[in-house]
């Protein structure tokens, strides 16, 4: 019997980490027919003629248009959420996908888009479809990891990753905007298994990547993961998701132009013009990023650290995770959506990546899939200790 074509609708599919996904998944045979869409057409074009396939298409789709949206997903099997920013497009997506019938799955990062589509949840269950929210590195790998310590150990207590981003990663203004929003505003942490929210510089400290980022500064950063990871590890007691930019100049620079009030959203009066602060920090950032400087020979960083407790001992697990945001990000929900219609993650509903992947295999392929095309170093390390008497 021969077996149903597959076909994916990648909105945002050329985007700076959507095109991964999209190259990756034209690489495999999972989907017979891929649609790059996307506002703009002449983008997606080009990264159809490129790969140079014919299971390509592409297709001129503005979320916004909620007609255009739901005839776009009519004959589609899986629509793939790589646009942005998640807070404003994500549950517009979500929406139109649970209407048609249609399983999605996306990398958002962005807490009010988890919050608002969470609540979901009943409708994509009575379609019978999933729903998958927040596959990438992180929220995605990062999870996924502190779920593999943890099956390590009796009860998790402690985790943290904090994560170094290279100035130099190629990302678009949507991500920019959305790591200003979640770096510069009142940042959600877990303190004492409660959640509660710090300033923004707040419980800055060092933070050694090892090799060859070494030791930088690092501030918390709100994330989903706060949200999501004690829906399934109840105990944890401490959650703390922080980041930087490499270099370390770069970090203070930012760090200087927030605390002198260019990341405020209030509009200010410059030459008769209402200017806001931050959409001047967004624009001045973006206009220093060259094609030209964009060759791999940088690297972001992340450790993941979970502590907790095993046969009475207090464990450590570490994980030095080297590599770049592209691929990191956009491979992760390939391999995923393959998942979904293989029917490997079974799911239904609302689900987030902790609660519905088997750590150790998703995050094998996607580490040997990234290490095809991009370099990739990840390190673990296992730590026991207990007290003298006792």
């Amino acid at each position: 019997m021969a077996t149903k074509a597959r076909k994916a609708m990648v909105l945002g599919g050329c985007g700076a980490q959507g095109s991964f996904a999209t190259r990756d998944m034209v690489r495999r045979s999972v989907f017979d027919e891929i649609v790059i869409a996307d506002l703009d057409l002449e983008a997606a074009d080009k990264l159809a003629r490129a790969l140079d396939s014919p299971k390509v298409s592409t297709r001129r789709v503005d979320i916004l248009d909620r007609k255009a949206l739901l005839a776009s997903l009519r004959d589609a099997d899986l629509v793939m959420n790589c646009t942005g920013p998640y807070y404003l497009l994500g549950p517009k997506v979500v929406d139109a996908a649970i209407e048609a019938g249609k399983n999605y799955i996306d990398f958002c990062d962005d807490i009010a888009a988890h919050e608002q589509i969470i609540e979901k949840d009943e409708q994509a269950r009575e379609k019978g479809i999933t729903v998958l929210v927040g596959l990438g590195v992180s929220p995605g790998i990062a999870p996924l990891m502190v779920m593999h310590a943890a099956s390590q150990m009796d009860e998790v207590r402690d985790v943290s990753f904090p994560q170094m981003i290279h100035e130099r990663e190629p990302e678009g203004p949507a991500v920019i905007y959305h790591m200003a929003a979640n770096f510069f505003g009142k940042i959600p942490v877990i303190r004492g298994g409660k959640r509660v929210y710090l300033e923004a510089f707040e419980e800055e400290e060092e933070v050694d990547f090892g090799p060859p980022l070494g030791k930088a500064k690092v501030a918390p950063f709100g994330h989903p993961e706060i949200f999501t990871l004690p829906r399934v590890l109840p105990g944890i007691q401490n959650l703390t998701i922080k980041i930087g930019s490499y270099p370390v100049e770069t970090y203070e620079a930012l760090k200087f132009l927030a605390q002198a009030g260019l990341a405020g959203t209030e509009p200010l009066e410059v030459k008769g013009r209402g200017i806001v602060p931050r959409d001047f920090l967004i624009s001045l950032l973006m206009s220093g990023r060259h094609e030209e400087e964009r060759k791999q020979d940088y690297t972001s960083s992340m450790v993941v650290e979970v502590k907790g407790k095993k046969g009475g001992k207090t464990i450590t697990v570490k994980y030095n995770f080297n590599g770049l945001m592209g691929p990191n990000t956009g491979i992760p929900c390939s391999v995923g959506a393959e998942w979904i219609v293989q029917g490997k993650i079974a799911k239904k509903g609302v689900v987030f990546p902790e609660e519905c992947i088997d750590p150790k295999p998703f995050v094998d392929e996607v580490l040997r899939r990234v290490g095809e095309i991009s370099p990739i170093t990840v390190k673990e390390t296992v730590s026991v200790s207990r007290d003298w008497i006792g």
